[in-house]
């Protein structure tokens, strides 16, 4: 008798099963990485800004030309890779966007904003995209680039991760983690459209005054942190949101 079969069973494959348990695990452990880097970059400019000269930059982006200019770059270029490394779920019969194709394109746009920086307020040498391209269309790729980062992350929230099998009805945790996915996502359409309207709708005397409150830095960070939160939860790191059996294999 096959060492696998007893008395008609099929016995389970042990080695296949762990090697299932570890993608379960890595795919989990990238979605938690990408939670704490949403959650920690903000705060950790912030902090860096304060101590080394008293005030916070405008916004992240202008982090680039401040001492904290490899924070600001290491991490968005960190989480640009694991986005764009991310596979996620595959693609349903009839669908037309995928998991992949959603976090490729914002990891283009987030490792395309650490390394393509926004205008400088003062005259300086240019950076290898700056010289290239030019100063200012370096400035509109980098626009580009996160609104690209921010739509797709808003994309995440309020399409990608609140699906459930169609076979099988949503558990109440699952519906509570899709509220936290929805709430995250109309903070990231908040932000989004409040970096529109300073950018494009108010006169530059309010613009410099809100500037001098950073409110540009606020508003990225609060669709930041919206990230950063969702992607924990989908990374099963906040346990009182996980399914029952998922509790139990803790």
């Amino acid at each position: 008798m096959p060492l696998r079969q007893f008395q008609g069973h099929q016995m389970p494959d042990i080695k296949n099963k762990d090697k299932d348990n570890e993608y379960v695990l890595s795919f989990l452990a990238v979605r938690q990485c990408l939670g704490y880097l949403g959650l920690a970059l903000p705060l950790a400019l912030a902090f860096g800004a304060i101590l080394v000269h008293d005030r916070i930059e405008s916004s992240i982006s202008d982090f680039y030309y401040s001492p904290m200019s490899d924070v600001f770059v290491g991490s968005m270029a960190a989480i640009g890779v694991f986005l764009f490394t991310y596979k996620g779920y595959r693609k349903n019969p009839g669908e037309w966007i995928s998991d992949r194709l959603v976090a490729r394109a914002a990891g283009i746009g987030a490792v395309a904003v650490a390394l393509i920086p926004t205008l400088p307020h003062h005259p300086r040498d240019c950076t290898f995209f700056q010289c290239l391209a030019g100063v200012k269309l370096a400035a509109n790729i980098h626009l580009m680039s996160a609104a690209l980062f921010f739509s797709m992350l808003a994309v995440f929230c309020l399409w990608m991760f609140p699906k459930t099998k169609p076979d099988k009805p949503p558990s109440a945790q699952k519906l509570r983690r899709n509220r936290i996915y929805y709430g995250c996502g109309t903070v990231l359409l908040i932000a989004m459209a409040g970096l529109l309207i300073h950018s494009a709708l108010l006169p530059e005397g309010l613009k410099e005054k809100l500037d001098a409150f950073s409110v540009i830095f606020w508003l990225e960070s609060l669709g930041v942190w919206a990230f950063g939160i969702s992607w924990l939860v989908k990374g099963e790191a906040i346990s009182l949101l996980n399914d029952p059996e998922k509790k139990t294999k803790a």
